[in-house]
């Protein structure tokens, strides 16, 4: 799952998000992390950073729908589906994510 945090000062919009993973036999926490910066994205796009991720998100799911990697049936949120898949699928709508682990949270 994604939060948004509120007030950011320096312009920039984003969304973080966490997930448990192992690795080495370790159980970890890892984390991802989207930023963009807004004026620069209303420059390129004509839309704020949050509209643009928005619909990046959306394209996003669509794409995974069509392709039949998110096929199951009812409403689900994009964390009912492995997040390796989805945030694959953001970057190549151009949203940059960084990633990084630690230990659980």
């Amino acid at each position: 799952g994604f939060a948004l945090p509120v007030g950011n000062p320096d312009h920039r919009s984003g969304k973080v998000g966490a997930e448990k993973s192992q690795k080495n036999g370790k159980i970890l926490t890892k984390l991802y992390k989207i930023t963009a910066d807004n004026e620069l994205t209303f420059e390129k796009n004509g839309i704020s950073a949050l509209e643009y991720l928005d619909g990046s998100a959306i394209i996003a799911g669509i794409r995974l729908m069509c392709l039949d990697k998110w096929s199951k049936p009812g409403v689900f949120t994009p964390a009912a589906f492995p997040s390796d898949l989805y945030y694959n699928a953001l970057k190549i709508e151009g949203v940059v994510i960084e990633e990084s682990e630690s230990e659980p949270l």
